[in-house]
């Protein structure tokens, strides 16, 4: 099996003032930076066949922050891209409620049953669909290696309840900090999760999750 390492990207500016950025491509705030050179630190000494990043910059930059210490492939994987908030993208949560009242609950409690309003935008099962077999298709490359993937909150989640073999509707109950440490055992018959939410490195740098856009 696949050991694969889940990052999710240093906090970026949007995350900081809480305003949902999907697939806008928001960078790194200075707390991010900050972050993503502690989860380099971190993973220095661990050895890496590949690191695989989403395209959009706040994981690229976080990726990228990790390989310098690693002599291995660094990959832009596009279905590992953040779910298409649609006309969410650049509002704030408190606009998001106001304005679709509705959804925003569906989102914010059963966010498996929501679907993104306006052009792209995407449920949680079509993101399912580009992010589970890219991490298959890792995995059959690297069948007994050890693989990073920098992704996003969404997609993450996805491959961790993918990993423990559970159903979209538990995705609210996990919750994974920027920059925090998750495992996975994978290939494409048996998943397991060996770790989450791990964040020792980051104390003193955590970010507020309860303010972001999630």
């Amino acid at each position: 099996m696949t050991t694969i390492l889940l990052v999710r990207h240093g906090e970026s500016f949007w995350n900081r003032i809480g305003v949902y950025q999907g697939q806008i491509d928001i960078p790194l705030s200075d707390l991010g930076q900050i972050q993503a050179e502690a989860i380099a630190d971190r993973l220095k000494s661990k050895h890496l066949d590949v690191i695989v990043s989403s395209p959009l910059r706040r994981a690229a930059d976080t990726a990228r922050k990790i390989a310098r210490y690693h002599d291995c492939p660094f990959e832009v994987e596009p279905a590992l891209a953040e779910i298409h908030h649609g006309v969410w993208q650049g509002l704030t949560a408190a606009e998001v409620k106001a304005q679709f009242t509705k959804l925003y609950e569906t989102w914010t409690e059963h966010p498996a049953e929501a679907t993104m309003p306006g052009t792209g935008g995407e449920s949680v099962a079509e993101v399912q669909r580009r992010v589970v077999p890219a991490v298959d298709r890792l995995a059959q490359r690297y069948p007994t290696g050890r693989a990073l993937i920098v992704g996003h909150d969404l997609p993450l989640k996805v491959i961790l309840v993918s990993a423990l073999g559970a159903g979209l509707s538990t995705l609210g109950h996990l919750s994974i900090e920027n920059c925090a440490l998750n495992v996975v055992k994978w290939d494409s018959k048996h998943t397991q999760l060996l770790a989450l939410n791990r964040n020792e490195h980051l104390a003193g740098i955590r970010s507020n999750l309860k303010g972001q856009a999630l």
